[in-house]
């Protein structure tokens, strides 16, 4: 835990190839914690690790009054709300207010299914590794982040002294998937879509050529669509930020060819909500795939994009490639990412049109001959 006495220039020379704190010897507690992208001011007091702001828009005089502020503050009395209590709290004073509604509706689904009764102050985390010990690895993971961000919600306002699960890592590790679809199978899938048909088909196609998240093409209406872009609001992206794209002639072509029930692409039964039965189709297409053809998933095929706009034929220069898929993270600084407000949109569209090129030569001259 390196020490030093944090200047300014001091903090904006600092530089971490992994997460690293440097500890203020101005300040008891305080430390910057720099990674390989960002730096945040970060306080240890009372047990508890709490994050203050970011460097550079707190300074170090900011940060130091920040944390003797919190220091000073009194400890506050411990409230004697239930689980279920604190739980609907943090639903509807956090979660409702700033997470996407399918966000919201899967942080209340996986609460409600929490067994824990009584003071949330006397849940322990013998009890927490119990429960998420009897479900299957994804969800124990998915529970665990759920309750550890509720207590992390909890401990400030005076639910709770400390996080009981602070310190504590995720029951199973999380391995990063490294899934590349290849030509002959994409032609493959491709193909099928075609005979597999609406709305799981097109929906196949249209994720392959877009490179966008599966929910927000499913979520797609056809008021978001221009004469030359297509614009996805804030409520359905990953970003929180809206997000647009060029609207190129094999987007457009398929889309043309959707049925025209209302002003979603993909409605649901209904018709007032997206499709949400890719979950029960997958397993359906893949069945009638060969099987030489390994498990792949829906998010493979933004991999899959990506990685075919960085070969030589297509030459799409990575921060190009990150603007159409919609990354924050990746090529640019945090610096950058402030003041580079450019939307790339004329270097996306010419960066698409080369890759819907290759898509036609390679994909889709061939993919008849493999239904």
């Amino acid at each position: 835990m390196p020490k030093q006495n944090l200047t300014e220039l001091g903090v904006q020379r600092l530089t971490a190839a992994s997460q690293t704190d440097f500890w203020d010897t101005g300040c008891a507690g305080l430390a910057i914690r720099v990674g390989p992208r960002s730096k945040t001011w970060v306080l240890k007091h009372q047990n508890r690790r709490i994050t203050l702001g970011t460097y550079p828009s707190m300074g170090v005089r900011e940060a130091r009054e920040e944390a003797r502020r919190r220091i000073a503050a009194p400890r506050r009395a411990i409230s004697d709300l239930s689980f279920q209590e604190a739980a609907h709290d943090y639903l509807e004073h956090y979660c409702r207010p700033n997470n996407k509604p399918s966000t919201f509706q899967e942080t209340r689904r996986l609460l409600k299914r929490m067994p824990f009764r009584g003071k949330l102050e006397n849940i322990t985390a013998h009890e927490v590794q119990r429960f998420i010990g009897k479900l299957p690895p994804g969800e124990a993971n998915h529970c665990f982040s759920t309750l550890r961000a509720l207590f992390n919600w909890c401990a400030p306002r005076g639910y709770i002294h400390t996080n009981p699960l602070q310190g504590h890592s995720k029951p199973h590790r999380t391995r990063s998937r490294e899934r590349v679809l290849s030509i002959p199978e994409l032609r493959t899938i491709w193909g099928q879509a075609d005979a597999f048909g609406y709305p799981f088909g097109p929906l196949m196609q249209l994720l392959i050529v877009s490179g966008q998240r599966l929910n927000e093409i499913t979520s797609m209406r056809r008021s978001w669509i221009s004469k030359d872009t297509i614009v996805f609001p804030v409520e359905v992206v990953k970003n929180n930020a809206v997000h647009e794209i060029p609207l190129t002639p094999l987007l457009s072509e398929l889309i043309e060819k959707l049925p025209a029930f209302n002003d979603l692409l993909f409605p649901d039964r209904t018709g007032t909500k997206p499709y949400a039965g890719h979950n029960k189709a997958m397993p359906r297409f893949r069945k009638c795939l060969p099987p030489d053809i390994p498990h792949f998933t829906c998010h493979d095929y933004r991999r899959t994009f990506s990685t075919l706009h960085a070969s030589p034929e297509v030459g799409t220069l990575p921060h190009v490639t990150e603007a159409l898929l919609n990354h924050r993270t990746g090529t640019r600084t945090p610096i950058q990412r402030v003041y580079d407000r450019h939307t790339y949109l004329p270097q996306m569209r010419e960066a698409q049109h080369r890759y819907e090129v290759f898509l036609r030569t390679h994909i889709l001259a061939s993919a008849n001959d493999v239904r």
